[in-house]
Order: structure tokens, then sequence, then C-alpha cells
């Protein structure tokens, strides 16, 4: 025998239905943060870049391997996605053929472009938020 589900229970049962579909809608990871920070270039040009932290996982040799990201937004293209990479200082991200890399480090950014620091992306410098 089924129950009947009066007004009031059937309005609760469509809100956890919809909440759980919004929960499970949400593209964040619970373990990753996201902010964002745009850097003006003494070039005239500016980035956006929104970082996506998420913990290290352990390689196979038992050192850390970074799993963070940068979307970054350049005023002379589109944007592209980075994966974080190791560096020796600061945060470094690059592409998988290592042709655009963004470095960072405190309020400094800069791109390489093939290996050469790009002149229109470099000694740029992060913007406090208004």
């Amino acid at each position: 025998m089924m129950a009947r589900v009066s007004g009031v229970g059937k309005s609760i049962l469509l809100m956890l239905c919809l909440t759980s579909l919004l929960a499970a809608c949400n593209l964040k990871k619970a373990d990753e943060t996201v902010s964002s920070v745009t850097y003006n270039c003494p070039s005239g040009n500016k980035m956006q870049a929104t970082y996506i932290t998420r913990p290290p996982t352990t390689g196979k040799d038992g050192r850390p391997v970074p799993e963070g990201s940068v979307r970054l937004s350049l005023n002379d293209g589109p944007e592209t996605t980075l994966s974080q990479t190791i560096a020796a200082s600061g945060i470094r991200f690059a592409d998988k053929d290592e042709h655009l890399v963004f470095w960072s480090k405190g309020r400094d950014a800069f791109i390489l472009r093939q290996g050469a620091i790009d002149p229109n992306f470099k000694e740029c410098m992060a913007v406090d938020p208004a």
C-alpha cells in the first residue's frame, strides 16, 4: 500500500529534490578554491588570472605533484587554461607543450611564449581590488 503525500509533504519533497539537483550541478569541487587577480603591465596590456587551487597529489617518487590550474585572459587573445607545474619560486602554469607559460610571484607576473619573455606581458603588477 502506498502512502498519500499531503500538499505540504509534496512541497517539502519538491524542495529536497531541487536542492539535490542544484548541489549536483555545482561544478566546483569541495577541495578547490577559486580566486581572480587582474594584472596591469607597463606596456598597457592587462591579464586576468582565475586561479583554481587544488591539493597536490603524490607522484610515484613520493614528491608532491601540483594539481592547480589558471584560466588566463590576455587582452590580445582568447581565454586559455594552463596547468600548474613545479616552480622553484612563485607559482608557474604552462600548456602541454610549454609554448605558453604564466608565472607569478607575490604581486608580479609575466608571460613566456616559446621560452622567451613576452614584451607585452612582462613586469605586470596585481591590481588591488576596489
